[in-house]
């Protein structure tokens, strides 16, 4: 029992459309919501609830409602809601992330932390699967995804403990790479603390530096020395590199607002490239062989900035949570 809730009254609360069965065998309450739900259904999904609802249990009949045993869990009531709409619906979980929707993530994450505490593998496996996409270890994957409309910082801020503790550290460069590129020094003051506060000032100071090394690429061009390679170089350095107004964690170091060295220049920016403006045959492809490999270098030192393992080690680990054989 949670005793939080012990006084709320379920006549009072919520039913959840699709989680209300009329023939469910079990009541469970969270904050203002109450599902009915199939106790042995949930049984074979969750070891959790298997054991729970295998011991013999007191009856009170002042505890039961509508007919079934009252459970009042701990948990927020968003959160248990898309756990269980995950277990109960086969097509629930599939309909979230796609596309890089970043305004299901708040649910994907309750799905992943709850399958997490109640033991349920499959459903942990596969939301597991869909986070991955949406914090891929892979740069080529990074880059597919929309940098000016990456993960919210609201959002962020509650994924980032989860995927800690249900320890995705494969997910945790991306998410650690989003949150450094516009959140507020308050926000992770008031929000963390103590060594992972610490982890999360010292990368996002070092995520800013890879910016610069960014910035050098265009400040080297051109290879030749003409003077209008150089001036195209400056005009590309303006058209493509946007500089955010809105404070962020990197002003508290005095380092302006811009941490997103990998957002520089997406693919369809580069694809409009007018290269007859360069006086050479040789500074286009110069320039792009500067601006990959300055990137390649980014991604895979990026792990390391936040004290985690390197991308090898970490999508190992990816690949046991998923249970994909070794070496496949």
């Amino acid at each position: 029992m949670d005793p939080s809730n012990a006084q709320t009254r379920p006549e009072d609360c919520q039913r959840v459309d699709g989680l209300w069965y009329d023939d469910g065998g079990i009541i469970l309450l969270a904050g203002n919501k109450i599902f009915k739900i199939y106790r042995g259904f949930l049984a074979t999904r969750s070891a959790f609830f298997s054991d729970m609802l295998s011991l013999p249990q007191p009856r009170n009949p002042e505890d039961d409602y509508d007919g079934c045993p009252l459970v009042r869990m701990p948990d927020d009531s968003s959160e248990l809601e898309a756990y269980l709409r995950a277990v109960f619906d086969s097509e629930y979980l599939p309909s979230l992330g796609k596309g890089n929707n970043w305004n299901d993530l708040l649910q994907l994450i309750s799905i992943a932390n709850l399958s997490h505490k109640y033991s349920t593998p499959i459903l942990h496996q596969n939301v597991l699967q869909v986070l991955s996409k949406l914090f891929p270890s892979t740069l080529t994957e990074f880059r597919s995804l929309d940098h000016r409309h990456l993960a919210p910082i609201s959002s962020l801020i509650r994924a980032i403990p989860i995927l800690v503790q249900i320890r995705a550290d494969w997910c945790l460069p991306s998410a650690y790479y989003m949150l450094a590129r516009g959140v507020k020094l308050e926000e992770l003051v008031l929000l963390f603390q103590g060594a992972e506060l610490a982890t999360l000032l010292r990368g996002a100071r070092r995520q800013f530096a890879f910016y610069a090394r960014i910035l050098q690429v265009f400040a080297d061009m051109p290879a030749c020395g003409d003077k209008r390679c150089e001036l195209y170089g400056k005009i590309l350095l303006k058209t493509y590199v946007t500089i955010p107004t809105q404070p962020s964690v990197m002003d508290a170091f005095g380092l302006g607002g811009v941490c997103d060295p990998l957002g520089i220049l997406q693919l369809e920016d580069w694809a409009k490239f007018d290269t007859s403006k360069f006086s050479c045959s040789q500074c286009p492809g110069k320039f792009k062989e500067l601006l990959l490999q300055a990137r390649a270098q980014i991604w895979a030192r990026l792990p390391g900035l936040y004290g985690l393992p390197d991308w090898k080690d970490l999508e190992t680990k990816r690949d046991e949570a998923m249970g994909v054989p070794a070496g496949r």
